[in-house]
């Protein structure tokens, strides 16, 4: 078992998918609400069902799910823009989107903040 620092909490990623819902319920569970921060990167283009989801788990949780942004109405002002920029949809890596205002944002978020150690919701899928 990973031993939480009583100095920098455990990030739980949200993304409003099954996976990271679970997983962030489990770290809460596990390593405290005092010691976890649940965070989720917000594109400003969810589905709105998604957001009434979000608060449904902060309900549940029990804490409140921060919400951080690469989108700031200049450089990045939405997903079209990155399009738009980039010129592509996807790439051999992914959509470029999600790269710019997902992968991107969580580094740079990563490098300005403390904590002991993060939880991701993944899913792996057995062959049929």
């Amino acid at each position: 078992m990973k031993e939480v620092s009583s100095k920098y909490p455990v990030i739980c990623w949200f993304s409003g998918g099954v996976t990271s819902t679970v997983a962030c319920n489990l770290a809460l569970e596990k390593y405290g609400k005092d010691n976890c921060r649940v965070i989720f990167m917000d594109t400003k283009n969810e589905d709105e069902d998604t957001y009434r989801f979000l608060a449904e788990c902060q309900d549940w949780y029990g804490v409140e799910i921060e919400r951080i942004t690469a989108v700031d109405g200049k450089n990045i002002e939405s997903i079209q823009s990155v399009w738009v920029r980039h010129k592509s949809l996807n790439v051999a890596n992914g959509a470029i989107c999600s790269a710019r205002l997902k992968r991107d944002l969580r580094e740079k978020w990563q490098r300005r903040n403390k904590f002991s150690f993060q939880v991701f919701g993944f899913d792996i899928d057995e062959p049929v």
